[in-house]
Protein backbone atom coordinates (compact mmCIF):
# COMPACT_ATOMS: atom_id res chain seq x y z
CA UNK A 1 0.00 0.00 0.00
CA UNK A 2 1.44 3.79 -0.61
CA UNK A 3 1.98 6.31 1.65
CA UNK A 4 -1.29 8.31 -0.20
CA UNK A 5 -3.48 5.21 0.61
CA UNK A 6 -2.32 4.35 4.24
CA UNK A 7 -2.90 7.99 4.70
CA UNK A 8 -6.34 7.72 3.00
CA UNK A 9 -7.19 4.87 5.00
CA UNK A 10 -6.29 6.05 8.37
CA UNK A 11 -8.26 9.01 7.62
CA UNK A 12 -11.26 6.81 6.32
CA UNK A 13 -10.74 5.09 9.98
CA UNK A 14 -11.26 7.97 11.81
CA UNK A 15 -14.01 9.43 10.11
CA UNK A 16 -16.08 6.21 10.15
CA UNK A 17 -15.27 6.17 14.03
CA UNK A 18 -16.73 9.78 14.00
CA UNK A 19 -19.65 9.62 11.75
CA UNK A 20 -20.63 5.79 11.96
CA UNK A 21 -23.06 4.63 9.13
CA UNK A 22 -23.63 7.91 8.05
CA UNK A 23 -20.15 7.92 6.68
CA UNK A 24 -20.17 9.05 2.63
CA UNK A 25 -19.46 6.30 0.34
CA UNK A 26 -16.12 6.96 -0.30
CA UNK A 27 -15.33 5.82 3.02
CA UNK A 28 -18.29 3.72 3.82
CA UNK A 29 -21.67 3.42 1.81
CA UNK A 30 -24.61 1.14 0.90
CA UNK A 31 -24.02 0.48 -2.58
CA UNK A 32 -25.04 2.47 -5.65
CA UNK A 33 -28.97 3.63 -5.05
CA UNK A 34 -29.75 6.24 -8.01
CA UNK A 35 -33.16 6.89 -6.93
CA UNK A 36 -35.27 9.96 -6.38
CA UNK A 37 -36.23 11.89 -2.97
CA UNK A 38 -37.18 9.25 -0.81
CA UNK A 39 -40.33 9.89 1.67
CA UNK A 40 -39.87 13.95 0.12
CA UNK A 41 -36.86 14.43 1.76
CA UNK A 42 -34.13 15.35 -0.37
CA UNK A 43 -30.84 13.56 -0.86
CA UNK A 44 -27.98 16.00 0.40
CA UNK A 45 -24.27 15.49 0.13
CA UNK A 46 -22.30 18.09 2.43
CA UNK A 47 -18.69 18.71 1.38
CA UNK A 48 -16.08 19.94 4.10
CA UNK A 49 -12.56 18.63 5.30
CA UNK A 50 -13.17 19.31 8.66
CA UNK A 51 -15.08 15.99 10.37
CA UNK A 52 -16.40 17.60 13.15
CA UNK A 53 -17.96 20.23 11.02
CA UNK A 54 -19.77 17.60 9.11
CA UNK A 55 -20.64 15.34 12.18
CA UNK A 56 -22.39 19.06 12.62
CA UNK A 57 -24.50 19.16 9.82
CA UNK A 58 -25.66 15.89 9.85
CA UNK A 59 -27.03 16.91 13.70
CA UNK A 60 -28.66 19.77 12.22
CA UNK A 61 -29.79 18.32 8.96
CA UNK A 62 -30.79 14.71 9.71
CA UNK A 63 -34.25 15.59 10.40
CA UNK A 64 -34.93 17.37 7.24
CA UNK A 65 -33.32 15.72 4.67
CA UNK A 66 -30.75 11.97 3.87
CA UNK A 67 -27.87 13.61 4.55
CA UNK A 68 -24.65 12.04 4.12
CA UNK A 69 -21.00 13.51 3.59
CA UNK A 70 -18.18 13.91 2.40
CA UNK A 71 -14.39 14.91 3.59
CA UNK A 72 -13.08 16.96 1.12
CA UNK A 73 -14.04 17.49 -2.89
CA UNK A 74 -12.50 14.46 -4.05
CA UNK A 75 -13.94 12.46 -1.78
CA UNK A 76 -17.62 13.93 -3.03
CA UNK A 77 -16.83 13.20 -6.63
CA UNK A 78 -16.10 9.42 -5.47
CA UNK A 79 -19.39 9.85 -3.53
CA UNK A 80 -21.52 11.14 -6.12
CA UNK A 81 -20.66 7.87 -8.51
CA UNK A 82 -22.39 5.91 -5.94
CA UNK A 83 -25.80 7.66 -5.06
CA UNK A 84 -27.96 9.80 -6.45
CA UNK A 85 -27.80 13.06 -4.60
CA UNK A 86 -30.00 16.10 -5.01
CA UNK A 87 -28.26 18.67 -3.39
CA UNK A 88 -24.26 18.97 -2.90
CA UNK A 89 -23.75 21.67 0.08
CA UNK A 90 -20.16 22.30 0.25
CA UNK A 91 -17.50 24.41 2.00
CA UNK A 92 -15.32 26.99 -0.19
CA UNK A 93 -12.00 26.70 1.80
CA UNK A 94 -11.04 23.48 1.85
CA UNK A 95 -7.95 21.55 2.12
CA UNK A 96 -7.50 20.13 -1.62
CA UNK A 97 -9.12 21.34 -4.24
CA UNK A 98 -11.86 24.53 -3.06
CA UNK A 99 -15.25 24.22 -3.27
CA UNK A 100 -15.49 26.16 -6.41
CA UNK A 101 -13.48 23.50 -8.36
CA UNK A 102 -15.83 20.78 -6.68
CA UNK A 103 -19.45 22.26 -8.24
CA UNK A 104 -17.81 23.02 -11.62
CA UNK A 105 -17.28 19.47 -11.49
CA UNK A 106 -20.79 18.97 -10.29
CA UNK A 107 -22.13 21.04 -12.24
CA UNK A 108 -20.53 19.41 -15.34
CA UNK A 109 -21.00 15.75 -14.58
CA UNK A 110 -24.23 16.13 -12.65
CA UNK A 111 -26.13 19.40 -13.79
CA UNK A 112 -29.57 18.37 -12.48
CA UNK A 113 -27.81 18.48 -8.88
CA UNK A 114 -28.55 22.17 -7.07
CA UNK A 115 -25.06 23.41 -5.79
CA UNK A 116 -24.79 25.28 -2.73
CA UNK A 117 -21.40 26.90 -1.40
CA UNK A 118 -20.75 28.08 2.21
CA UNK A 119 -18.47 30.31 3.04
CA UNK A 120 -16.97 32.60 5.21
CA UNK A 121 -16.09 35.11 2.66
CA UNK A 122 -18.66 37.24 0.76
CA UNK A 123 -19.95 36.00 -2.60
CA UNK A 124 -18.09 39.46 -4.60
CA UNK A 125 -14.53 38.27 -2.38
CA UNK A 126 -14.80 34.84 -4.42
CA UNK A 127 -16.50 36.08 -7.64
CA UNK A 128 -13.19 35.50 -9.55
CA UNK A 129 -13.16 31.99 -8.23
CA UNK A 130 -16.84 31.58 -9.74
CA UNK A 131 -18.12 30.75 -12.94
CA UNK A 132 -21.75 32.38 -14.18
CA UNK A 133 -24.41 30.19 -12.51
CA UNK A 134 -21.98 27.95 -11.06
CA UNK A 135 -23.87 28.34 -7.44
CA UNK A 136 -27.42 28.30 -7.16
CA UNK A 137 -27.40 29.54 -3.63
CA UNK A 138 -24.82 30.84 -1.32
CA UNK A 139 -24.65 30.85 2.43
CA UNK A 140 -22.36 32.70 4.01
CA UNK A 141 -20.73 31.94 7.20
CA UNK A 142 -21.64 31.85 10.29
CA UNK A 143 -24.83 30.32 9.20
CA UNK A 144 -28.44 30.77 10.73
CA UNK A 145 -29.55 27.48 11.45
CA UNK A 146 -33.27 28.11 9.74
CA UNK A 147 -31.13 29.18 6.78
CA UNK A 148 -29.47 25.67 6.26
CA UNK A 149 -32.58 23.83 7.33
CA UNK A 150 -34.29 25.92 4.18
CA UNK A 151 -32.00 25.47 1.57
CA UNK A 152 -32.09 21.70 1.87
CA UNK A 153 -35.82 21.39 2.82
CA UNK A 154 -37.74 19.45 -0.19
CA UNK A 155 -39.95 22.86 -0.87
CA UNK A 156 -36.31 24.96 -1.27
Amino acid sequence: MDRRNSTEAALAGIFKWFLGDKAGPAIAYDGVNRTPMKDGRKEVLVVDDDPDVLRSFMRLLGDYADVKVALGAEAALKVLETKHFDTVVCDFNMAGPHGGWLLRQVRDKYPHIERILLSGSSYSELSHFLDPGLVDRFLEKPLEVEELIEAVSPEA
